[in-house]
């Protein structure tokens, strides 16, 4: 069994040795050690060149991320089974690959994930019990897991769409391809608490969400049975019955209104992992001021994407939301002239749209459900 040992770095000056040298330590001799350096300008390069062998390549150039920077490295890999060991984490000692090439040998499986520790208190929730798949914790990490070759010659590369959980991305495709997990308690790794996960929880939740809604066939059912729960006879036995009618219709309609939400999320984060960029809808007609109707979940996201690429949205329109460090603005309001309004509720936006321009005057008034049918539909 030979092993491909795969680091990627970027301004990594103070923690590429530990990583280096926890893996140059290895008693187990069949392996490659291959590191993949972000053009650093804090000198990592150099020191990583410091250790240069037989059995180390060394590749220093711009990338455009984690993903291609992991892609890279395997492409030039040739190990049996692949592993990534990024820039700051470091085998707890030097017996671990002579351990996994142990447990590769007489259990078989495709994928085989132990546990890890963080370096600050080598704590870190366990695995399930040895031998048992442990998916539905989710605690793959992918610096605790081994990969053979075949599985990436059959499920592909890394998504490069992705910043963060590329990792979580690939691991559902090889669960729906049927690839085989085995999982061992025993911590082999120590993790860097500074990594990109740890930094930017809200891309990383996001990231998150769009492989779970992509790739989870669970949430249909789920949803079916709220559904039936809601309905059921056992809810108006003992009670009035009218009274349960009234709150059962309630509740469907909040599960309508969530139910369109999660396709609106379900589109827009499929769009965003496919590249889009929300800004070329606008730029496109012209649009370069936009004020936002609703601010609930969709608002607040669509806030957060347009600021992020440079929209100027001068305010936000809600009936039950006002002030803050926010310009919001309620309905009675004074409006000032913006390109668009964008109404981000999709189970009223014809409603509020014919409103709009009854009460408030000749706006433009887009839906963003229409702006993420359009993306979808390919139209731009």
């Amino acid at each position: 069994m030979r092993f491909s040992i795969i680091t990627i770095c970027k301004n990594a000056s103070e923690s590429i040795r530990r990583t280096m040298e926890s893996v140059l330590q290895q008693k187990y001799d069949d392996y490659e050690y291959i590191v993949i350096d972000g053009a650093s300008g804090d000198g990592t390069a150099d020191i990583a060149y410091s250790y240069l062998a037989p059995k180390v390549k060394i590749i220093s150039e711009p990338d455009k991320g984690i993903s291609d920077a992991f892609n890279k490295g395997i492409k030039i890999s040739a190990g049996d089974a692949l592993f990534f060991l990024n820039s700051g984490d470091y085998f707890v000692n030097g017996d671990v690959l002579e351990s996994v090439a142990d447990d590769m040998a007489e259990y078989k499986a495709d994928i085989y994930t132990y546990a890890v520790a963080n370096i600050v208190n080598h704590k870190f929730p366990e695995n399930e019990e040895k031998g048992k798949v442990c998916w539905e914790k989710s605690l793959i990490p992918h610096q605790g897991t081994f990969v053979r070759r075949s599985v990436f010659e059959e499920v592909g590369l890394f998504n490069e769409n992705f910043k963060i959980r590329m990792d979580y991305d690939f691991f559902y495709r090889c669960r729906r391809a049927g690839k085989r997990f085995w999982c061992n308690p025993v911590v082999i790794t120590y993790y860097d608490l500074n990594g990109i996960s740890s930094a930017d929880r809200y891309c990383f939740e996001k990231e998150g969400l769009a492989v779970r809604m992509l790739y989870d066939d669970r949430v249909d059912e789920n949803e079916k049975e709220v559904v039936e729960f809601l309905t059921s006879e056992v809810l108006t036995k003992e009670h009035d019955r009218e009274e349960y009618q009234e709150m059962i219709r309630s509740q469907k309609a909040s599960i309508e209104k969530i139910h369109k939400i999660m396709e609106a999320l379900s589109w827009w984060l499929q769009a965003v992992i496919n590249g889009w960029n929300p800004m070329d809808y606008f730029r496109h007609r012209g649009y370069h001021r936009v004020a936002i109707y609703g601010f609930g979940k969709l608002g607040k996201i669509l806030r957060t994407e347009l600021l992020r690429y440079g929209m100027d949205v001068p305010y936000i329109i809600d009936r039950n939301i006002k002030g803050g460090e926010i310009d919001i603005i309620s309905w009675e309001d004074c409006w000032k002239p913006v390109d668009c309004i964008v109404v981000t509720p999709f189970y009223a936006y014809r409603d509020i749209r014919e409103q709009i321009r009854r009460e408030k005057g000749d706006y433009v008034v887009v839906s963003l459900e229409d702006i993420l049918a359009e993306y979808n539909q390919g139209l731009i």
